[in-house]
């Protein structure tokens, strides 16, 4: 069988050679949103794949560039079963970097914005297989690499219901679907994923990047499309058809193993085949279209003529954009065509809107041809085994001058007598329904298609035709999802004799605290205890904790931290608020800290931003700005020493990479942040733990600060011991190990898990009470916060409700040196 063409190995990442590169903005044009945007996305899709299972930093990155419900379209599988949510983005890259630990991802520099709020790009992957991915490919030691395009819908930030920072895991683990995807719960094709065949991507997409500067963008969908196949048979892979009983045609498996019929036929309304019905009718007569075709190829060229000259006339950045915007939209008419002869077979269209020097890069083999004959004979590749072929676009829209990108998808049966695709002859006794999808770019030149670069998942196809087996692939659970339902009995702790040290204490206390929090069913008695918060329907912990214990141990005295929690303890009202404190309201602390997630902020003020959160973690119970409508800060964090401070950190921000930035800032700015003393190193050393990701090897190697934790069977991450712990403390140790325990134990294991426990040995009301020395009553009893918390609007716990203990989570949940301060959380 003749195989997919292989990418030239000298092209650019997923490039044919004979195409230009990007245009990059000219200095006197003006950078839109979508732009800022295209280049934040690259730097965290870089961050997020080159990043280790349990790296929640790099997926930190990508909450601010997506939504938390963001439909991510995989090569891997076939059409119409995205990965819904970033847990299970999570899930993909923990299995590709199971087979392949050193990965290294890389995208082409810059990404195309254009029309419709859309990004196109390319990438390439590389690295060494020395694990397995699944169970079909086992490791290997070879050399990979494969590559791909990637096309993004964005939608302006409010359009898009904000960043959505709510949980994204959703752990189903769903037999609806051969990869773990269930429909019902939003986690497959359809309109409550973002899948295909939904109006609400044609009827939500913005018109252009107008308007969008004060929102700033997101991305609500994305087509990650490539072929497997090269990376499968790097691995080993061997492509053959399995055998019936007879042992004369194929197997009906599917991709995820199991009986399957075919691709299930398209809802009414799906969108590509309502555009492919809308191409094929769109002239009578092949005579009517050749027409359309000349006059649509004089009009953009025509239009790329005119964007030359306003651009080489320096008529202004308003006629340049005119220009541009008449450029896009005739390559759009273009394409049109194009989709009216894949679905008619009108091939004279192509005599008119293909560029003799054609060149193609995709799935179909041409043998060499180029020009128009090999833009017929890409067509006819498919048209002629499927005489029912349709052919649509869901997504689709102009990018930079001269490219028009779109997310295509072909239907139809192989069937006809006699005729091959990929190499499979069509069997009439045993119809192949098909479904394949992948993205398109066409590059334009003149009015007339002189690139295409298209990529689809082959192996998918060749599985649809019954001529292979491709491998078998886990299902993919959102990560962390595999240790849902299995969690440290909350009673645990009462199992240990009463603490005696700090440690023992701070840990019993915060425990405690999460207990008596969770035993509160309705909202006023919640509400009257300091400690706790209302958080919808569930009565959480709160704000309790005083940073000021943090004195000698992760701050200096006299240090500016120190000095602002002296303002913040100082006052509660603006007239309060003197001696070198200044007043700042809750919108002006909201604005400080919104440039981290403004993409047209300054680079200055994203690092002043990032600053901002971490001293601002560090707060004292009832200091709440949304409450009090602000705090008393120390005026040193506003003034132009504190500027000089920031130039600092931005100067040694910008000469790191990768996860060394906020090593090198906070090393460059810790001593004027928190002091020169033996504490004055805490901001640093916490992102080197976390710089050891989910090597639990290279987290010891960072010393008795630095630990790991495990969050499932297989996954962790390392972090800084708190200030305020000694990480030999016996009674510490105890509860941490159990909870390691709890979470790398199989699920069948769980309840068996380090035996029996005697439960009250130390009642909770005596955790409650039992105080670390350093503490102060104030901080801890069980009084209403300075300012009483509203009443919750809406609905709020039932009073009948019996209480259960809730479930503890991570040992971690204790006040960690670095949380988000309250304004922070709502942004």
């Amino acid at each position: 069988m003749p195989e997919p063409s292989e990418h030239p190995a000298a092209a650019p990442i997923g490039e044919h050679p004979d195409a230009k590169p990007a245009k990059r903005l000219r200095p006197s044009e003006e950078t839109l949103p979508i732009d800022a945007y295209a280049e934040e996305t690259a730097t965290a899709l870089e961050s997020f794949w080159n990043g280790s299972a349990g790296d929640h930093d790099s997926a930190l990155a990508l909450e601010r560039v997506f939504t938390g419900k963001m439909a991510w379209h995989d090569g891997m599988w076939a059409p119409g079963n995205p990965l819904v949510g970033l847990g299970r983005l999570q899930a993909l890259r923990s299995l590709l970097r199971t087979a392949v630990p050193d990965l290294r991802l890389s995208l082409r520099r810059p990404l195309r914005s254009g029309e419709g709020g859309l990004v196109l790009g390319y990438w390439r992957a590389e690295g060494t297989q020395t694990g397995p991915l699944g169970p079909s490919l086992p490791p290997s030691g070879a050399a990979v690499s494969w590559e791909g395009s990637v096309l993004i819908r964005t939608q302006p930030r409010t359009a898009a219901g904000g960043t959505d920072r709510t949980d994204r895991t959703n752990g189903t683990d769903s037999a609806n679907d051969p990869n773990g995807h269930d429909a019902a719960n939003g986690q497959g094709g359809g309109e409550a994923s973002g899948g295909e065949g939904t109006e609400a991507k044609a009827a939500t997409a913005p018109e252009g990047p107008e308007g969008t500067r004060d929102q700033g963008l997101v991305g609500v969908e994305l087509w990650w499309s490539w072929d497997p196949t090269f990376l499968y048979k790097q691995m080993g892979w061997i492509q053959k058809a399995p055998a019936t009983a007879e042992g004369v045609e194929g197997s009906k498996e599917g991709p995820g193993g199991g009986a399957d019929d075919g691709p299930a036929p398209p809802p009414a309304d799906d969108l590509a085949m309502r555009v492919a019905a809308g191409a094929r009718e769109a002239y009578g007569s092949e005579a009517e279209a050749v027409a359309a075709a000349e006059a649509a190829v004089a009009r953009a060229a025509a239009a790329e003529a005119a964007l030359a000259e306003a651009r080489a006339g320096g008529g202004g950045a308003e006629a340049v954009a005119e220009a541009l915007a008449a450029a896009r939209a005739a390559n759009r008419g273009v394409v049109e065509l194009y989709f009216h002869t894949y679905n008619t077979g009108h091939y004279g269209v192509l005599d008119h809107i293909v560029d003799p020097s054609y060149s193609y890069l995709g799935l179909i083999d041409l043998e060499g041809r180029r020009g128009r004959e090999g833009m017929r004979a890409m067509m006819g590749g498919w048209r002629q085994p499927l005489a029912d072929l349709r052919i649509g676009h869901e997504a689709v829209g102009a990018v930079g001058d001269d490219t028009v990108a779109f997310r295509w998808v072909i239907r139809g049966t192989h069937v006809s007598p006699g005729a091959v695709l990929l190499g499979v002859p069509a069997c009439p006794a045993r119809p192949r329904p098909l479904h394949v999808a992948g993205v398109t770019a066409l590059t334009l030149r003149r009015g007339r298609i002189a690139v295409k670069v298209s990529h689809a998942n082959a192996a998918v196809t060749l599985g649809q035709l019954g001529a292979a087996v491709p491998p078998e692939l886990p299902r993919l659970q959102a990560e962390g999802a595999e240790s849902a339902g299995k969690e440290p009995n909350s009673n645990f702790i009462t199992s240990l004799a009463a603490p005696t040290t700090d440690t023992a204490k701070l840990v019993a206390l915060t425990e405690a605290i999460q207990y008596k929090c969770g035993t509160y069913t309705d909202a006023d008695a919640c509400n009257s205890d300091s400690r706790c918060s209302l958080d919808g329907r569930t009565c959480r912990t709160g704000l309790w904790f005083d940073a000021r214990w943090y004195k000698g141990r992760a701050y200096c005295e006299g240090s500016l931290v120190d000095r602002n929690l002296e303002c913040l303890a100082s006052a509660t009202t603006q007239d309060a608020c003197t001696d070198g404190c200044v007043w700042k309201t809750d919108e002006e602390l909201g604005s400080a800290l919104s440039a981290a997630f403004d993409i047209d902020a300054s680079f200055a003020d994203k690092v002043r931003a990032d600053i901002y959160f971490e001293i601002f973690a560090l707060s004292i119970p009832g200091m709440n700005p949304q409450k009090n409508g602000g705090v008393c800060t120390i005026a040193g964090f506003w003034n132009q020493e504190f500027d000089a401070v920031v130039a600092k950190g931005a100067e040694a921000y910008t000469g790191s990479t990768g996860q060394d930035y906020p090593v090198a800032l906070y090393r460059a700015i810790e001593g004027d942040l928190i002091g020169t003393c033996s504490a004055g190193t805490t901001l640093s050393r916490q992102y080197e733990c976390s710089g050891a990701r989910a090597n639990e090897t290279a987290c010891g190697a960072l010393g008795p600060s630095c630990e790991f934790r495990w969050t499932s069977r297989s996954n962790g991450y390392c972090a800084m011991v708190n200030p305020l712990v000694d990480p030999n403390d016996s009674f510490y140790k105890a509860v941490l190990e159990s909870e390691n325990a709890c979470f790398k134990a199989t699920a069948s294991a769980c309840a068996s898990t380090g035996g029996p426990i005697n439960t009250g040995v130390t009642p909770w009301e005596a955790l409650l009470a039992t105080l670390p020395s350093y503490a102060t009553r104030g901080a801890t009893e069980r009084t209403p916060s300075p300012a009483p918390k509203p009443k919750p609007t809406g609905s709020s716990p039932g009073k009948k409700r019996t209480a259960a203990p809730p479930p503890r989570r991570y040992m971690h949940s204790y006040p960690p040196f670095r949380r988000a301060p309250p304004v922070a959380r709502k942004l």
